[in-house]
């Protein structure tokens, strides 16, 4: 009886194992990369092999050769896949080693009371500020895309963000987003759509889906009644996290994926109930920029309230 033998003999064999070997570790090294907090020991580990580190680089080893026939073969290909991850996971490390500016506003009125107005003419400096210093307002979505999947950031990259949900976030603040083409989110309350609580108007499901279809704001939760998160039974903190974000997916017919924490408590328990809902960043009061060292589910902003000027904004933005 004949053993069987492949094609070419014995070294074609082995060679052809250790090719196969060699794509397997390569491939899970590469999407392994991808996680979040790639660091320069895992990406490091093509470079000591002595592999071409991107696809261009892989092009550029092809040389004469036939592309088509050469990339016919699996391997190859296979080839081709893994070091376009490598390349995208090296674009996320990249990505987040930025830190990330986040405003807070809250009310955009003249009320000057109350420490938790902006005035409207203030608020117009400080949007053209940011235009004219180079910086480019981004939404959470461009920072998952940047921090997570590795798309590219716009230079000076900034998010703006109003808490509440105030009607008068509609009226002042929309209209100076427009005019500077500037984006922002409303962190919304859901349980005050079209409610005065302690005389504050709060935007009504209309106002809230044309600010969406806008292209301009992007609306998320801030929960449904505005509840210290932490002081919650289970059941309560189910309900301020689960159904606010669906009572928003249904009227604003849109993925809802970023929380801000009201009074800004948090902890470990509020966070997972975040996480296991399918929240991917939550925003907090602790003062600063957002890295991605705090965790997505703790990221630091900025407080612009109304005693800030505009020549104090400036110098925190110059």
């Amino acid at each position: 009886m004949k053993s069987f033998a492949f094609p070419g003999g014995k070294k074609q064999t082995v060679l052809l194992i250790c090719s196969v070997l060699l794509g397997i570790v390569i491939a899970s090294f590469s999407m392994w990369a991808l996680a979040r907090g790639v660091s320069d020991k895992n990406i490091a580990f093509a470079s000591a092999q002595n592999y071409p580190h991107s696809r261009s680089q892989l092009m550029e080893g092809v040389h004469n050769k036939d592309a088509a026939n050469y990339f016919s073969d699996p391997v190859h290909t296979d080839q081709m896949m893994i070091y376009d991850h490598l390349d995208q996971a090296k674009k996320i490390k990249s990505n987040q080693q930025i830190q990330i500016p986040i405003l807070v506003y809250h009310s955009i009125a003249d009320n000057p009371s109350n420490p938790y107005c902006t005035n409207p003419s203030v608020f117009d400096a400080e949007m053209r500020h940011l235009k004219d210093t180079g910086y480019t307002t981004i939404t959470f979505g461009d920072l998952e895309s940047a921090w997570l999947q590795g798309s590219k950031l716009p230079q000076r990259p900034i998010i703006v963000s109003l808490d509440d949900g105030y009607a008068d976030n509609y009226t002042n603040a929309f209209p100076v987003l427009q005019k500077y083409n500037q984006k922002a989110t409303i962190f919304m309350v859901t349980g005050f759509a079209a409610q005065t609580i302690n005389q504050m108007n709060h935007l009504d499901w209309d106002q809230l889906r044309e600010m969406q279809n806008s292209g301009v704001i992007d609306i998320q939760s801030h929960s449904v009644h505005h509840l210290d998160m932490t002081q919650l039974s289970d059941e309560q903190l189910k309900h301020e996290v689960v159904d606010s974000k669906a009572e928003l997916e249904k009227k604003l017919g849109k993925p809802v994926t970023i929380f801000c924490y009201p009074f800004g408590a948090y902890n470990d328990k509020v966070k997972k109930m975040l996480k296991d809902s399918g929240y991917l960043f939550a925003a907090t009061t602790n003062e600063g920029a957002a890295a991605i060292g705090q965790g997505d589910l703790a990221l630091d902003r900025y407080h612009v309230n109304g005693v800030v000027t505009p020549a104090m904004f400036a110098a925190r933005f110059p």
